[in-house]
């Protein structure tokens, strides 16, 4: 085995003792910043250089899947290209667990195709299961989501602490057996009462679990729940696994839950393989996500351990951060018990770092405190990126209103959850504005969008534009609205919007665009009353752009956000199959309940390597590091915020976590227990501040605010202030940036500092001799104010960069040059103004280019682009009639209401839902329903419910036909998007129905609400079952002879069958290419005849062009 490694890194001594050392188990201690990535990736590297087990044999586990990939590229760049790289098993928890399922599925009563599902469906199998529950020892509160969420963390609590929904209902039957052994009767009352509801808690648990089950679907805990319990039951396929990895590495241990280290535990055979776990006890900052930082601490005295070689290594050396910063956080480390003994020490006492502290008046001087330092240190050669604001709770507003006001590019860091993926937000956003068009945050977002494009600078002019309330509504509603409007001073977005045409400010493109808004908004609230959610989705995400932005494109981003935006729709229709009455208000509130819901995850934090200023909390900024570092609001109120303590809480001699729990017998008192359990907590935030303050190589600025009460001698002042500040600053090298930082100090914590300057530039003064530097700060104002002179000059220049974009002989170059002689100080104010350049000819001509969006001018002539992708309602459009295609999808003219349509969506809910009813277990996706209704009692319901007669009678002749008696189906695909390629272009297509018959036969089934005699429109509804054959045979690459067409005529109950030749598919093959063509060509013919008028919304349009 021929193994090159990379030997240009040194090694510490104490890396070359983990690296010399073989065999049994390893327990690696790993300091912040001490190189623990390397040492895990060279120790694997070097099993593999001395051929001591094959790439297959190594198991690597780690927390996220940046870490996986981060540890995967640096093994894959010291190995040699002869080795099987991908061969070494490198996983997540998660990942890993998934792939014990995924090969042992049948035994753990799973089929093959199970699901994932994310928190929020989760959420939605708890309120089925709540709602149906009569809770006799709960209080259900009227905070619907948190208590669902709390039912949820609960399963999830016991998961983290392998406990069955059997064990838990044992324990539940022996409860006065266990009080009486308490040694404190007020523990023993406390138990008591966390008992009292277990039984009920306990039926939930096992119901959710019998749900998941028989719908074959696993939630986040079960990837490493369900793999313990099947090893803890079957020994054979324990033992396959033991036998299968010879080395296994784990890292961030100090992260892992109960189960993931028992599980860890489990696949370690001491006569085969050999074990590395590497962490920090002192970074052990998860234990609201059920991790134990006693796993790290104890991990050598469990009982499967505890005969075997075991030893301890010590990685202290920090190579992150200057000495100053790195004897600043031992100190503030050390005054932790519970932790390993060991020394943080600096790679050298000369590199170079300082520890800054002020304190401020208020949070809003603070805040611009922080702006102002930033700036200097940008001075002092800084670049944004090397910068973060890091805080405990994520309060950033005035921090970000201060670094916008100053001009400073930042980049908010947060866990990205399902319902703020950009297509969800964007969609969400519009529901949201549908329902409430006052919603400002949401009307904003939509703007600013890709379709509408509005700027940061008219979002500004529009707020500033007084205006009358004029949202589209009746003219006694509008009159009204303007009395009102009259007596108040106070307008809102949406008007200012409506009343664009009359703001000088606006320009005539943003005019245009603003327009166009406005006849979205219209058209979505007048369908909003015929549609249900899932409908309105899909007309937004057809309307907007969005789905041909997405079907465009085919990496696997875009299908994932197509994915997502499917998930949407289907957790509308869920949400409609509870409740037949679904409005889009219930809807909406529903849809914030589940996003309540959603968890901050690490493995979704989303960094970019873009030149900017990163915030986020401490928890996100884990296992990054930053030249400089702010961690304001250092007061103990502000740091700590207000902890919402668990609704439902596990018993605590189940618990497994905390050793405190398991000795709840021997506590004497309540309150000696209360006292541990806060020491413990207290340990846990001085790591979380530890984590923050660890993540600065060069400076770490500390701040408080609301500090202004010391000078009144308050005695209670102490009590305010955090008590790990004084741990960090006790060293005496604190270097304070203002008096009053010097004072709170001084009163709080009795500490005299050794330096003092009056600001951040005097320091940077006196270290670097910077005298009189100026901030440099790149980027472009927003929001600027302009006076009346400024504004004319302005459009002077718009007009000129306009004029040469569409002019194509004009020179804009020497018309700018003559406007700087003529005009140099407006020119210099315009550019300092709104671009804060240099004065280079190159770089405003970009700059006004840009500003003007210069491709969206249009040329004279210029044509639209046309798309290559289409759906298929708008391919058929066109071959019926090119005129009615262009004016429906070119120029996005809305058709009327149709009531028809509102109708035809309505009927196909209920006839998924009857569909689904009868073929559970074969349609596909499956329908989660509890109530085990039947056919019988749906349609009763129906017909007793608010629904119109015309809508039951079309449902009644689906119920009563033949189509739904095929019972020869193996599967079931209901609503079934997909995609055909047809010569190069995309056409998609959605599906009523696809049965599937063996392996090569299917059946598509299309529903019709009108009647079979309406022969004008068979010609279409044949072209959608071609359309739909040729895509269903090149998916399932089957002869389109296998396929067999059904329409049903929900009107009159009547069904036609057809199947299709080869032939006949080619015809319509290259009839459909051709339209494309026709399209590109820009061929949009009309030709009147006498049903237009009748039959066409845009007739008249017609007949005007024509």
């Amino acid at each position: 085995m021929n193994i090159k490694i990379n030997e240009e890194i040194k090694t510490t001594l104490q890396q070359d003792e983990i690296l010399s050392s073989s065999g049994g188990i390893k327990r690696i201690i790993a300091c912040a910043g001490s190189g623990k990535t390397f040492v895990l990736t060279r120790s694997i590297v070097q099993v593999l250089k001395k051929g001591l087990c094959a790439p297959e044999e190594i198991l690597a586990i780690t927390f996220t899947k940046n870490a996986a990939e981060n540890m995967r590229a640096r093994i894959r760049q010291q190995l040699d290209k002869k080795i099987d790289f991908n061969s070494i098993n490198i996983y997540t928890y998660n990942s890993f667990g998934n792939l014990i399922i995924s090969e042992n599925s049948f035994l753990m009563g799973l089929g093959s195709g199970y699901r994932l599902i994310n928190i929020s469906k989760s959420w939605q199998i708890l309120y089925l299961i709540a709602g149906n529950m009569q809770f006799k020892n709960i209080a259900v509160p009227k905070d619907t989501a948190r208590f669902l969420n709390e039912l949820l963390r609960y399963i999830n609590d016991l998961k983290s602490n392998l406990i069955s929904a059997n064990e838990l209902k044992d324990y539940c039957n022996k409860r006065m057996e266990i009080i009486r052994d308490f040694s404190s009767s007020a523990l023993s009352r406390q138990e008591l009462e966390i008992m009292q509801y277990q039984d009920e808690l306990a039926a939930v648990y096992e119901k959710y679990e019998e749900i998941k089950d028989g719908s074959n679907l696993i939630d986040y805990h079960d990837h490493v729940f369900k793999p313990y319990m099947l090893f803890l039951n079957n020994k054979t396929v324990l033992s396959k696994y033991r036998n299968k990895y010879k080395y296994i590495f784990i890292d961030e241990f100090q992260d892992t839950d109960v189960a993931q280290a028992c599980l860890v535990s489990m696949i370690y055979d001491p006569a085969y393989s050999s074990l590395t776990i590497v962490g920090d006890d002192d970074q052990g900052i998860y234990s609201f996500r059920g991790a134990c930082v006693e796993n790290i601490l104890n991990f050598d005295k469990w009982s499967c351990f505890r005969e075997q070689e075991f030893k301890n290594f010590y990685l202290t050396t920090n190579f992150r951060s200057g000495a100053n910063i790195v004897k600043s956080i031992e100190r503030l480390i050390g005054c932790n018990d519970y932790r390993f003994e060991k020394k943080l020490e600096p790679e050298s006492e000369d590199k170079h770092s300082d520890v800054f502290f002020s304190s401020y008046q208020n949070h809003e001087s603070e805040a611009e405190g922080i702006a102002e330092n930033i700036k200097t240190l940008l001075s002092a050669g800084f670049k944004l990126k090397d910068i973060a604001v890091i805080s405990r709770r994520k309060n950033f507003n005035l921090i970000t209103e201060a670094l916008e006001k100053n001009s400073l590019t930042y980049e908010l860091i947060s866990s990205r959850s399902f319902f703020y993926e950009p297509e969800i937000l964007f969609l969400v956003s519009w529901l949201m504005l549908i329902e409430d068009v006052l919603n400002q945050y949401h009307l904003i977002y939509i703007l600013q969008s890709g379709k509408y494009k509005i700027s940061d600078r008219d979002i500004f002019f529009l707020k500033n534009f007084p205006v009358f309330k004029k949202c589209e509504k009746d003219d006694e509603e509008k009159n009204n609205e303007q009395k009102k409007s009259k007596k108040s001073s106070k307008s809102f977005l949406i008007d200012a919007v409506y009343n664009s045409k009359a703001n000088k400010n606006i320009s005539p493109e943003s005019k245009a665009r603003l327009r166009e808004f406005i006849d979205d908004l219209n058209l979505y609230i007048s369908q909003a009353s015929l549609l249900n959610p899932g409908g309105l989705i899909n007309l937004v995400f057809e309307n907007s752009g969005l789905a041909d932005e997405l079907r465009s494109g085919f990496s696997k981003t875009s299908k994932q956000k197509i994915k997502n935006i499917e998930t949407l729709i289907k957790l509308s229709s869920d949400f409609e199959l509870q409740d037949n009455s679904a409005s889009l208000e219930s809807f909406i509130l529903y849809l914030k309940d589940v996003a309540k819901t959603e968890e901050e995850n690490p493995e979704t934090f989303e960094f970019s390597n873009s030149n900017s200023i990163k915030i986020m909390s401490i928890h996100a900024a884990k296992g990054l590091e930053f030249k400089a570092v702010f961690m304001p609001a250092l007061k103990k109120n502000d740091y700590f915020g207000k902890n919402i303590s668990r609704i439902f809480k596990i018993p605590a001699l189940l618990r497994k976590d905390k050793s405190v729990y398991r000795d709840i017998k021997s506590f004497t008192s309540l309150k000696s227990f209360n006292m541990e359990l806060k020491k413990i907590n207290t340990e846990e935030e001085r790591r979380i501040f530890y984590v923050g303050c660890s993540r600065a190589e060069v400076f770490l600025f500390l701040s408080s605010s609301g500090s202004h009460e010391l000078d009144q001698g308050d005695k209670n002042t102490k009590g305010s202030a955090l008590a790990f500040l004084e741990e960090i600053v006790s060293g005496g090298n604190v270097i304070c940036l203002n008096d009053l930082g010097v004072s709170y100090l001084k009163n709080h914590f009795n500490i005299d500092t050794g330096a003092f300057y009056t600001s951040l530039k005097n320091y940077f003064v006196n270290l670097y001799n910077l005298e009189n530097a100026e901030p440099r700060i790149s980027g472009k104002r927003i929001g600027c104010d302009l006076s009346d002179e400024e504004q004319s000059h302005y459009e002077k220049i718009l007009s000129i960069a306009a004029d040469s974009v569409s002019v194509p002989n004009l020179k804009i170059n020497s018309k700018i040059n003559l406007l700087k002689k003529e005009n140099p100080g407006f020119y210099k104010a315009f550019i300092e103004k709104f671009a804060l350049m240099p004065l280079n000819l190159k770089q405003d001509l970009k700059f006004i280019k840009k500003t003007l969006h210069h491709d969206g001018y249009a040329k004279p002539g210029r044509r639209k682009n046309i798309k290559n992708n289409f759906s298929l309602t708008e391919l058929i459009a066109y071959l019926k009639c090119p005129a009615y295609y262009k004016w429906r999808y070119l120029y996005n003219i809305p058709e009327p209401q149709n009531a028809n349509a509102a109708t035809g969506l309505e009927v196909h809910r209920h006839i998924q839902a009857l569909t689904s009813i009868r073929y559970k277990e074969i349609v596909n996706p499956p329908l989660i329903d509890d109530s085990n209704i039947t056919e019988e009692q749906y349609m009763c319901n129906l017909k007793n419910s608010a629904a119109k007669e015309n809508i039951y009678n079309l449902v009644q002749n689906f119920y009563k036909s033949s189509v739904f008696e095929f019972n020869d189906a193996s599967e079931i695909i209901i609503e079934q998007l997909f995609y055909w390629n047809n010569n190069g272009f995309i056409i998609n297509c959605k599906t009523d129905r696809i049965d599937r018959i063996g392996k090569k036969n299917f059946r598509i089934i299309d529903y019709k609400a009108s009647e079979s005699k309406y022969a004008a429109k068979t010609d279409s509804y044949i072209s959608q079952l071609k359309a739909y054959t040729c895509g269903i045979s090149a998916i399932f690459n089957t002869a389109p002879e296998n396929i067999i067409n059904f329409l049903l005529y929900l009107k009159d109950a009547e069904i036609s069958s057809m199947v299709f030749s080869e032939n006949e598919l080619l015809l319509f093959k290259n009839l459909a290419a051709g339209a494309v063509e026709k399209i590109k060509a820009y061929k949009f013919e009309a030709s009147l005849k006498d049903s237009c008028k009748k039959e066409c919304p845009y007739f008249s349009l017609c007949a005007l062009e024509l």
